[in-house]
């Protein structure tokens, strides 16, 4: 709120505090940074995702970028000012927007802004901060094959428009690094460590191909708003479904050793899908023959996410 007021009006911060317009001035200062970071039809496009009220999505916007410390990124973009391409900037800026629009579906739909005793917005960020900050030291560990390919992609093209290598890697990894909310909630449920249940989902979403089903339906091109909008959703369920199996994986096969690594995780994964039989199987299949048949379509991802909300009825 101080920095609506000109600079020279600092000395007076303890009667800004008091201000008669406080909430107004703070909602509107809010609602300007939500359309600059993710564009005007922002609120819209989350709540018919979410079904979530507009004070929802501005809550979860606002945790999002203090979990992810995105305010601090997009300060050291706008520093690059007359020094890089504007190009560069424009897709750097629209990286952190679309790691937003993940982050804030996702704690649209699960922070407990809705429940009968709401958490506060500073509440949701204490409880997801260092869990994120933990899986951000590790996360090009924890990649899956495709997720790294996206990941050296989105590097290449924002290097090729100018943007500085270091912050083109930052960037990248912004929206694999919002998986790390759905981590988050399967370490506090299931009470793993934050690195080993990040190694544990990630490999269960390599095994069944959701991490490819997610970057299907997160990249596919269409022209009708309302198949736009049921992909939007696929995308998010194949997340949910991936979450959940990897809760269920865990609960199962207990605590993990102290030496954890990807080789364990995909050993102890591997056994769990076997011993869940024709559920998984089956899912298995769908996926292998499904993806062997050409680019995934609007019709084979509404296919195969009827097969994993199969499966995921199967394993509750």
């Amino acid at each position: 709120m101080k920095a609506y007021f000109p600079r020279e009006l600092s000395k007076f911060e303890s009667q800004m505090a008091n201000h008669r317009l406080r909430r107004e001035i703070i909602a509107t200062c809010l609602a300007n940074d939500l359309v600059n970071r993710c564009g005007p039809s922002f609120v819209d496009r989350i709540k018919e995702i979410s079904r979530a009220r507009t004070v929802t999505v501005a809550c979860a916007f606002e945790a999002s970028r203090r979990i992810f410390e995105l305010e601090d990124l997009v300060d050291r973009i706008n520093a690059l000012d007359n020094k890089i391409p504007a190009a560069a900037q424009i897709a750097l800026h629209q990286r952190v927007g679309g790691a937003l629009r993940r982050a804030v579906t996702y704690l649209a739909r699960n922070a407990g802004f809705e429940s009968e005793t709401p958490p506060s917005i500073l509440d949701v960020v204490k409880r997801y901060y260092e869990p994120v900050r933990e899986q951000r030291a590790t996360i090009m560990q924890d990649l899956s094959r495709i997720e790294r390919e996206r990941v050296d992609v989105r590097r290449a093209d924002l290097v090729a428009l100018g943007a500085p290598e270091a912050l083109a890697e930052e960037a990248a990894l912004l929206s694999p690094l919002t998986l790390s909310l759905d981590v988050a909630d399967m370490a506090r449920n299931t009470k793993w460590p934050v690195v080993a249940a990040s190694t544990l989902h990630c490999v269960i979403g390599a095994e069944l191909g959701l991490d490819a089903l997610r970057d299907a339906a997160t990249n596919m091109k269409l022209e009708q708003h309302w198949d736009r909008l049921v992909v939007r959703r696929a995308a998010g369920d194949f997340g949910e479904a991936q979450l959940k199996l990897a809760e269920a994986a865990a609960r199962l096969i207990g605590q993990p050793p102290n030496d954890a690594n990807n080789a364990w995780a995909t050993e102890v994964a591997q056994k769990w899908l076997a011993s869940l039989g024709q559920p998984a199987q089956r899912a298995r299949s769908a996926f292998a023959d499904l993806d062997g048949q050409g680019p995934w379509t609007f019709a084979k991802l509404m296919l195969i996410a009827a097969e994993f909300n199969a499966l995921v009825a199967a394993v509750r």
